[in-house]
């Protein structure tokens, strides 16, 4: 059940102190986040007042009275711009998919809203099922595309709960805490490893897929943006990737790739390019998600292609 109720407000016209962590403070936590000149974002939690029962929405002058008790700082001459408060009630739908029934974004999982990670979760939901669902639309999706959906996606959802209720534990909990931030903040400050685990968990750039057999470091994981030089031009790997469409990269010569994906040419993009990677390859395929389906480790050619292409994009035309 819910434990606690964070507080928003954005306001104009006033200048406060960022406070971008988060300050602890005798009752609670207040945050402080500038969003422009003269606008910030105000959050607060206040451990002394009970859960809200109300249905009525939160008011500006709650917001304000409260924030000035709790940080001695007085906003209510501010103009509010947004106002609303949200619990860390923390739920996950048990499977993505029922059949026709599809679900992505706050219908899948709610959680406490620390880092974004909502809205980057379901924004990414989106992207994993909107290609796969056109395929299965136009009757090319290969048998069970759909399902991997959920495969997917839901183990993402489920460590994103996780790790937003442990954001809450050390955000939010009183001095009993304490030595577990002590701790967890000793960690993050002398262990650049450690640093990055937990960048990539809140950005989600460590997710990586099973897409099949293989090894490769990019195997399963978001194609990095890199510099492409194409018909002589330079170009950003994202930019190839704006159609929406699944992108065949021959890298470096012609390795046999254009000929394998030729029964695929009427929905996969081939390019030749040039790729400055740290571990050379031949060719990348890369899903309309971004994601590598398949890699061609130098010297392997078209090996494995055509099963890849047949798996995540249906048989040849």
């Amino acid at each position: 059940e819910p434990t606690i109720e964070l507080r928003f407000a954005d306001v104009a016209g006033i200048q406060l102190r960022p406070r971008f962590s988060g300050e602890r403070v005798a009752d609670g936590m207040v945050m402080v986040m500038p969003l422009g000149p003269d606008r910030s974002r105000v959050i607060y939690f206040d451990r002394t007042e009970p859960l809200r029962t109300s249905r009525e929405p939160i008011t500006f002058e709650e917001v304000a009275a409260t924030f000035e008790r709790l940080s001695g700082e007085d906003i209510s001459g501010a103009t509010p711009l947004w106002v609303s408060s949200t619990t860390d009630v923390s739920r996950q739908a048990v499977t993505y998919r029922k059949g026709r029934v599809l679900l992505a974004g706050d219908a899948a999982h709610i959680h406490l809203p620390i880092g974004a990670q909502g809205m980057s979760a379901g924004v990414q939901d989106a992207v994993n099922l909107g290609w796969k669902l056109a395929l299965e639309v136009k009757g090319r999706a290969p048998e069970g595309l759909l399902d991997t959906y959920h495969g997917e996606r839901h183990p993402v959802g489920a460590r994103i709960l996780t790790n937003t209720l442990a954001q809450r534990t050390l955000y939010l909990g009183g001095d009993d805490i304490a030595p577990l931030r002590e701790v967890f903040g000793e960690l993050v400050e002398n262990h650049e490893s450690v640093r990055r685990l937990l960048a990539g968990m809140v950005t989600g750039l460590d997710i990586r897929h099973d897409v099949g057999e293989g090894d490769h470091p990019l195997l399963g994981r978001r194609l990095p943006e890199r510099e492409l030089v194409v018909d002589g031009e330079k170009v950003s790997s994202f930019t190839l990737q704006h159609t929406g469409r699944p992108v065949l990269l021959e890298l470096g010569g012609d390795h046999g790739l254009r000929a394998a994906a030729a029964g695929w040419a009427d929905r996969v993009d081939l390019v030749a390019a040039d790729f400055d990677c740290e571990v050379p390859v031949d060719g990348i395929l890369v899903r309309p998600d971004g994601y590598v389906a398949w890699v061609a480790p130098t010297g392997a050619g078209a090996d494995g292609l055509a099963e890849a292409l047949t798996r995540w994009f249906g048989p040849a035309a």
